[in-house]
Order: structure tokens, then C-alpha cells, then sequence
């Protein structure tokens, strides 16, 4: 009978230590994409939302001040960051149209 009160025990407390611990404030294991336009500064990304993230390592966000980009990145909800990974400017969209007269010859 002892034995058997040890084993479920054992059973039980290894059960309990196996089981992960689950915090909110963990990084996002997986990379998103935002596009958004770059701070004047170069610290924060503000996305189509009005979502303003703060960059862990800005520096790769160097020479885009002011522009809109897209981000692949991984997202810290608790302390509201991105960690860049890639840069990719916004497309562009030609405004004038090939039919218009000023294309013709």
C-alpha cells in the first residue's frame, strides 16, 4: 500500500514538473508581418492601424525615417516591441496611366 501512495506521488510530481509555465509576457515565438510608416527618429513603427511599436534594434530601420515600409518581425505584446528581421520598402503605384496622351507618339 506504500508503495503504491509513492508511485502515485511520483506520477503526480512528475506530471507537475513537466507542465510549462505559461506567462503573457513572453515574446511571440513567430514571425509577423506589419506595414506601417517609420518615426522620424527611427525608434518606432506605426502601423496601418495606428498601432505604434517600439523597434528593439532600430538600427536596421536606418535610412527608411519618415517612409512606409513593411516589417517581418517578431512581436513582444507586454512591452509593446518588435524585434526586425527584414525591411522591405512600401510599393509604389504608378499614378499616371500608359493610355493617357502624354505616353503616346
Amino acid at each position: 500500500m506504500v508503495l503504491v501512495s509513492l508511485g502515485i506521488l511520483m506520477i503526480s510530481a512528475m506530471t507537475v514538473a513537466q507542465e510549462a509555465p505559461t506567462s503573457q509576457a513572453r515574446p511571440s515565438a513567430k514571425a509577423v508581418t506589419i506595414a506601417g510608416t517609420v518615426s522620424n527618429d527611427g525608434k518606432t513603427l506605426v502601423s496601418e492601424q495606428d498601432d505604434a511599436w517600439t523597434v528593439s534594434n532600430a538600427d536596421v530601420l536606418k535610412g527608411q525615417e519618415g517612409r512606409e515600409v513593411t516589417v517581418k518581425c517578431r512581436p513582444d505584446p507586454a512591452k509593446h516591441s518588435i524585434h526586425v528581421f527584414f525591411v522591405k520598402p512600401a510599393e509604389t503605384r504608378d499614378i499616371a496611366n500608359r493610355g493617357d496622351s502624354a505616353f503616346r507618339r
